[in-house]
């Protein structure tokens, strides 16, 4: 039996990149798609684009709607969806020829419920080794929270449709809303594979959301710290602390950007957490995290004051 593939691709003022997207979709080895295009609406030539690549290919469906953010678009691209398997690709960037074609025989051979690659940066050629690993949901959380083998974007991840159909983005966030949405979607999944080839491109735009400063949105990025640390509470003990640690380490984060690039809304935030940085104990993070982690964590706790001078001085 032949699968259908949704892909649910998520536009807003991306005519420059949305061409180039889309053709890496059609030019797939796995043929049997159904390419999901909802125009969250663009004032720019976008939805034209959408709508003529529409006319060119029947695969290809194209939506319009007001602007409602990328959460509500890729919830009403669910909602869409005809295919038994759904994956996301986001419209500023692309995928390999074989990207479903990997992924999709992964997630079938091994009767998963979610399937995994990885993914690289525009003229990075990455070195890997293509071996297949099965992972439990606890083996998953070890891997996206302590290795980092994998990350919790939306990117690079194939999805059986049963496993989400109740499993929505939260549409109040704008910035962390993946992460939230992978781990629920593992919570009702038993089996994941990954495979370690980069068949996903990632383009970083000076407008995305990470490479702008640091604004009132990132206050959801405190709303994804508060709530794993709620969701912490629904896992064994070794899985908790993984949850806790990653709590810590985004108020980490959060204290850094604002060393590196003040602005009003970072230092709120940083006031906001600084408190929660200095409870937490060193074995918080020990173990459970990469050294690097780990180190930026003891020298932001113990030495803020010089953290943010060394931090400062490296920026100017």
């Amino acid at each position: 039996m032949e699968f259908t593939v949704s892909i649910i691709v998520p536009v807003y003022n991306v005519e420059q990149y949305l061409e180039r997207c889309l053709d890496s979709l059609l030019r797939q080895t796995y043929k049997n798609l159904e390419i999901v295009v909802i125009d969250d609406g663009s004032k720019d030539d976008s939805l034209n684009i959408a709508l003529r690549y529409a006319q060119i290919d029947n695969r290809i469906i194209a939506y319009h709607q007001d602007n409602v953010g990328v959460s509500a678009t890729r919830n009403k691209g669910i909602s869409l969806a005809s295919g038994e398997y759904i994956c996301f690709v986001d419209s500023d960037d692309y995928v390999e020829d074989d990207y479903i074609e990997t992924l999709l025989n992964n997630i079938v051979n091994y009767r998963a419920d979610i399937s995994i690659c990885n993914w690289r940066r525009e003229k990075e050629s990455p070195k890997y080794i293509q071996e297949i690993n099965e992972w439990t949901i606890e083996n998953t959380y070890i891997n996206l929270f302590k290795k980092r083998t994998i990350d919790g974007t939306v990117a690079c991840k194939l999805y059986k449709k049963s496993v989400i159909k109740d499993v929505y983005f939260d549409e109040k966030l704008s910035l962390g809303e993946d992460q939230v949405f992978f781990i629920q979607a593992l919570e009702k999944s038993t089996l994941v594979i990954f495979q370690n080839v980069y068949s996903y491109v990632y383009c970083i735009r000076e407008t995305s959301a990470m490479e702008t400063l640091v604004d009132k949105r990132y206050w959801d990025l405190v709303s994804r710290a508060e709530w794993l640390a709620k969701e912490s509470q629904n896992h064994n003990e070794k899985i908790s602390k993984l949850f806790k640690k990653e709590e810590i380490n985004i108020y980490i984060t959060l204290l850094v950007l604002n060393y590196k690039c003040p602005t009003e809304d970072s230092k709120e935030i940083a006031n906001y957490v600084q408190t929660r940085v200095k409870k937490a104990k060193i074995m918080d993070m020990f173990g459970k995290c990469r050294i690097y982690e780990f180190i930026r964590f003891f020298c932001v706790k113990y030495f803020p004051g010089f953290s943010s001078f060394l931090i400062g001085l490296k920026n100017n």
